[in-house]
């Protein structure tokens, strides 16, 4: 890689020739399995920090930075966007918010993107090669801490050991057969919370309506789950017949949930919050600010009921306080707590309206 950087910085030519020059045996273990693309990483992070990087460097066109630039900006994508991919599903599900707005052009954006995944991942000349070019997409799922260590590893653990340390993949006999923990225990950590996180989502969603950001969620959950179960499996039991199996089974699973969540945004997401038409329309803003039970005939189509169970707001004191006689103001005490207020905040979809922020902080139905 950084060879090739240095010949096209200085003008030579490079071409593909499709021969074998050498063989080499792949590793078949989690073990050095991990420790070969760490190896690759680290190589790739090395020329990245260093002055060969190909984003700076000079004699290099701009596609050619371009095309060994997001070679080593994967790396990065990889560890960076796959854990946060994994961790939105459960913010949603164990603390009722989904931390991402998706507007028209988020949904267009996310469309753009899984739809290119999917075209890349299964392009093939051979129904044969389709497994195989899944597996690659999928890969990110369940090396990006690999990626992660070998970047610190690249930066801060060089600075302070003063070297990189490039482990050579073991061959034949010098396989280990041990189970691979320290590979697998980041992938043990997250198949154990999302499917916790699964389950209970799963029965939060039976006791009530349809919340769409939670259905999203648990759909891309189960999606992100399958590939450190497959992880796991095959560090821990592997029969070839039934992984194979297990592997075409995972490999429909996956396709069929991210088109369904796909199906999902544009069908049950709102469009758009149009706070430019409420703030160009006078007195109608201020409609669009009111917070607690809306009446019937409320004209903002995309606002809910919202704050119903947080009782010691000064919402609530400002909507629910009277004054006596003397002057003095009379707040009405809060209800008991509940378990089904600390954990039960969800977003609901509303009935001849877009969906809206239903109850910020509690359970309660509309």
């Amino acid at each position: 890689f950084a060879l090739g950087i240095e010949l096209k910085k200085l003008g030579w030519q490079c071409r593909y020739v499709q021969e074998y020059l050498a063989i080499g045996e792949a590793p078949d273990d989690v073990r050095n399995c991990f420790q070969q693309r760490s190896r690759w990483s680290k190589g790739h992070f090395q020329v990245f920090f260093s002055r060969h990087n190909p984003l700076i460097g000079r004699g290099l066109s701009p596609f050619m930075r371009w095309m060994y630039g997001s070679v080593i900006l994967s790396y990065f994508s990889a560890f960076l966007a796959t854990p946060l991919l994994m961790l939105v599903p459960m913010i949603t599900v164990w603390f009722g918010s989904f931390p991402i707005v998706i507007n028209q052009w988020a949904a267009i954006c996310i469309t753009v993107y899984y739809a290119a995944t999917l075209l890349v991942n299964y392009y093939c000349h051979s129904l044969g090669h389709l497994k195989s070019m899944w597996f690659s997409g999928i890969a990110n799922n369940v090396l990006w801490y690999a990626f992660l260590k070998a970047m610190y590893r690249a930066t801060i653990g060089r600075w302070i050991d003063g070297n990189i340390v490039f482990k050579v993949t073991a061959k034949g006999l010098q396989r280990m057969g041990a189970l691979p923990l320290r590979d697998v225990w980041m992938a043990l950590f997250f198949f154990t919370t999302m499917l916790v996180t699964l389950i209970f989502g799963l029965v939060h969603y039976s006791r009530g309506p349809a919340s769409t950001p939670l259905t999203i969620s648990l759909i891309f959950m189960a999606m992100n789950l399958l590939p450190n179960y497959l992880l796991l499996q095959y560090a821990l039991w592997r029969p070839r017949v039934l992984f194979n199996a297990v592997c075409k089974v995972a490999m429909f699973l996956t396709t069929a949930l991210m088109i369904l969540g796909l199906v999902l945004v544009w069908c049950l997401y709102p469009r758009s919050y149009n706070f430019g038409a409420a703030l160009g329309s006078g007195v109608f803003f201020l409609d669009t600010q009111r917070v607690g039970a809306l009446p019937a005939d409320y004209p903002v189509s995309w606002r809910g009921n919202s704050f119903l169970s947080e009782q010691k707001s000064a919402i609530w004191v400002a909507y629910n306080s009277t004054t006596n006689s003397n002057g003095q103001v009379i707040v009405s005490p809060p209800p008991p707590f509940s378990f089904d207020n600390l954990f039960g905040r969800r977003l609901q979809q509303q009935s001849g309206g877009d969906q809206w922020l239903n109850d910020l902080f509690g359970d309660q139905e509309t």
